[in-house]
């Protein structure tokens, strides 16, 4: 009979994890080119947050995204700024894109189930700022479900889910915090506009 310790081993390595510490990522294609030069893509399973304040751009990073998304997007929001034909018209699918629209309490929790339910590729969350404790949660969901989760969010909390952290300013997309030491890279936001 296995000992305990055993089979915590083998769980962790059924679900592709080491020692525990950290899960095996893979890094997805953005969409974007220019921007998978600069940052090497989304981590996934991981968290990306991507910090500006209102009119700096956060929606057309998200709409590039999901337009490059290989695969079903969940978009989900606080405020009902998402204007469909205007996603349609930057080339995005809606066909592909399921669109979840809730209060601060009732997002919190439901980008929580959307992460770890594993139907979407990627989860894009546009947010004005992430509730204290919330990316605990949906940290060890990304890990469930796994997928890439992007939030675009005005403030930051520091928190070690975040696998990539950029921040929007002046036309460009920087590199704030990375696992593989890409700090301070930059990519112009034009690149990710609709051809």
């Amino acid at each position: 009979m296995e000992t305990l310790e055993a089979l915590r081993a083998r769980i962790r390595s059924i679900e592709g994890r080491g020692d525990g510490a950290e899960t095996l990522r893979r890094v997805v294609s953005t969409g974007v080119a220019a921007w998978d030069a600069a940052w090497g893509g989304l981590p996934c399973p991981g968290a990306t947050e991507i910090l500006g304040p209102l009119g700096s751009g956060r929606a057309g990073v998200l709409s590039a995204l999901a337009r490059g998304a290989e695969g079903p997007v969940a978009w989900m929001e606080e405020e009902r700024s998402l204007y469909p034909p205007a996603l349609a018209a930057q080339g995005v699918s809606l066909a592909h894109v399921a669109w979840v629209r809730a209060p601060l309490t009732g997002l919190e929790v439901a980008v929580e189930q959307v992460v770890a339910s594993g139907c979407f590729t990627r989860v894009l969350v546009d947010i004005a700022r992430v509730p204290p404790g919330a990316w605990a949660r949906w940290g060890r969901a990304v890990l469930r479900g796994s997928t890439a989760l992007v939030v675009a969010t005005e403030r930051t909390v520091a928190d070690p889910a975040v696998s990539l952290r950029l921040a929007l300013s002046g036309g460009q997309i920087t590199v704030v915090r990375a696992r593989d030491g890409r700090l301070g890279r930059t990519a112009s936001l034009a690149a990710g506009r609709a051809a």
